[in-house]
């Protein structure tokens, strides 16, 4: 199983996205890694960028 991670090259943000997600799931998914570069998580693999990226992307729900 392939899971979404985002890079930027120089400053242009990308992110991957598995093509098996429905749509609600790749809009949630891009809104989380997107808030991984709008919060500027140097260390992505830590569970507080996790969270913080999670609580990002829930946001707008609320």
């Amino acid at each position: 199983m392939s899971v979404p991670f985002s890079t930027s090259h120089p400053r242009t943000p990308f992110v991957f996205l598995p093509p098996n997600r429905t749509g609600e799931q790749a809009r949630h998914l891009i809104a989380h890694e997107l808030g991984h570069f709008i919060l500027r998580h140097s260390r992505l693999g830590s569970r507080d960028a996790h969270f913080e990226a999670g609580k990002f992307a829930a946001a707008p729900l609320s």
